[in-house]
């Protein structure tokens, strides 16, 4: 292509209007890749969903003890398995997860990246768009990190959230657990012994631990984490957290592991976090965080909707209501806003990244499972029919069985077009899904939702520009 068809190439993408129906990762992450590929992206979200809701992990294939599809240890050599392995075994052994019915096509990849080079691609672009906003992405897929929650439970992660970032509990010479003064949590004692049998299950060896009380000056509101959070983005916060916790020192190793609520600013994380280290001497970071208390989904929803607002994308406040399509394509989105008025956004195409229950992306309708936009046919992981059936058919006796409405979404073509089943034509041919609107996979039991949410959302992103620069 020569430069006078690459310049008409490029002012023909920049007049496509590209509708993403979505606030989570999904959503944002579409349109911020369309937006970085010089079309003209526009949101419409109505709630942040599940992404929200993150303890503070990327988890894009994170290890599940006791797993059979994200195992921690391999069984014949008997040692951790890396994010990169664990990839491997879902595109290789699980047909029916997004990652094997996408990550190693070419269709969809557009380029001969491997399916790890992919990733870590769509994870630093998605860093280097929060980080202006006092959010980063850390971690790689070589690399295991070992994370402790709030109330002492360990989780194995590949990337994590500025916060806990710096809270890997791998080979660590000591651990002070702080405690700060009347907020809610677990007994340190309680937490610590939790903490001791986790590592001892990971096979990790005994580590010394000691817990520090923390009080913070007086009229901080630290019956609630989010609003202490927000109170600790004043200017005056930084000093005034490191002095509280230097005077609680104490005689602490030389590199022990510093380990604090998540509660340490929403905006100002990071400078505080600087500040606490240079007094502390040691890596200081968050436990991750554990519902009901999601600060870190509140950071994540924040970031991102200033690095969307930084990209120039168009942002409706409103729930889809309907598509108008033209000759087997959407041509126009309905819905309706916060107050209740009516709109319509004109699309040349469309990315569904409308998530599942929680955000409203499917729901029951006079007792039974639906997709409440286009009626498109749901399928759990197996394959097997979830829609038009009441949710509770679709669930097991016993809580940590495998469920088949968790993992209920609709079925996509090799281009992530939503299809009525799966090998069928697309549905629409220019419209696209992505994040937890897909199925074959249970986000919260496999540990790849927002890893999922966000390469999805890039990828499908990608067809729409493939869509726009076609002739």
């Amino acid at each position: 292509m020569g430069p006078r068809s690459s310049e008409r190439a490029g002012r023909a993408l920049l007049g496509v209007r590209g509708v993403v129906i979505g606030g989570g990762l999904a959503g944002g992450a579409a349109a911020l890749e369309l937006a970085r590929r010089g079309l003209s992206p526009v949101l419409l979200e109505a709630a942040p969903g599940a992404t929200a809701l993150t303890a503070g992990t990327l988890d894009v294939a994170g290890a599940v003890p006791g797993s059979r599809r994200l195992r921690w240890r391999a069984p014949l050599r008997d040692a951790p398995l890396t994010g990169a392995d664990r990839i491997a075994i879902l595109i290789g052994t699980f047909a029916s997860h997004p990652y094997a019915a996408l990550l190693g096509r070419d269709a969809v990849r557009d380029d001969v990246a491997t399916p790890v080079k992919l990733v870590e691609a769509a994870v630093a672009e998605l860093d280097r768009a929060l980080v202006p906003h006092g959010l980063g992405v850390e971690g790689q897929l070589d690399e295991n990190r070992l994370l402790a929650d709030q109330h002492g439970v360990m989780r194995v992660a590949d990337f994590v959230f500025t916060g806990a970032a710096a809270g890997s509990l791998g080979e660590v010479p000591e651990i002070a657990w702080v405690r700060i003064a009347g907020l809610a949590a677990d007994p340190p004692a309680v937490a610590l012994r939790r903490l001791a049998a986790e590592r001892a299950t990971l096979g990790l060896p005994p580590v010394p631990t000691r817990t520090v009380e923390l009080r913070l000056p007086d009229g901080l509101p630290v019956g609630s984490p989010a609003r202490l959070a927000a109170a600790l983005d004043g200017p005056d916060a930084p000093a005034e957290l490191a002095r509280a916790a230097e005077a609680a020192r104490g005689g602490a190793r030389a590199g022990c592991v510093w380990l604090f609520p998540p509660v340490l600013g929403l905006a100002n994380l990071k400078t505080n976090l600087e500040a606490l280290r240079e007094r502390l001497g040691g890596p200081t970071a968050e436990t991750l965080a554990a519902v009901p208390d999601p600060t870190p989904g509140f950071r994540l929803h924040r970031a991102l909707g200033a690095a969307l607002d930084r990209a120039g994308v168009e942002r409706h406040r409103g729930r889809a209501t309907g598509f108008e399509t033209r000759e087997g394509r959407v041509s126009a989105v309905g819905f309706v806003g916060d107050g209740g008025a009516h709109g319509r956004l004109e699309a040349d195409a469309v990315v569904l990244a409308t998530g599942r229950f929680l955000a409203g992306g499917l729901c029951e309708r006079d007792g039974l499972v639906c997709e409440p936009i286009l009626g498109l046919p749901l399928f759990d992981a197996r394959g097997e029919r979830i829609d038009g059936r009441p949710a509770r058919a679709a669930l097991r006796r016993r809580y940590l069985d495998a469920h088949p409405l968790f993992s209920a979404g609709v079925a996509i073509d090799a281009r992530l077009r939503p299809v009525s089943f799966p090998g069928t034509a697309a549905v629409l041919t220019n419209l696209f899904a992505a994040g937890d609107r897909l199925t074959g996979f249970d986000p919260a039991r496999d540990r790849t939702g927002l890893g999922v949410a966000l390469v999805t959302g890039v990828l499908a992103a990608r067809q729409v520009a493939a869509l726009a620069s076609a002739p």
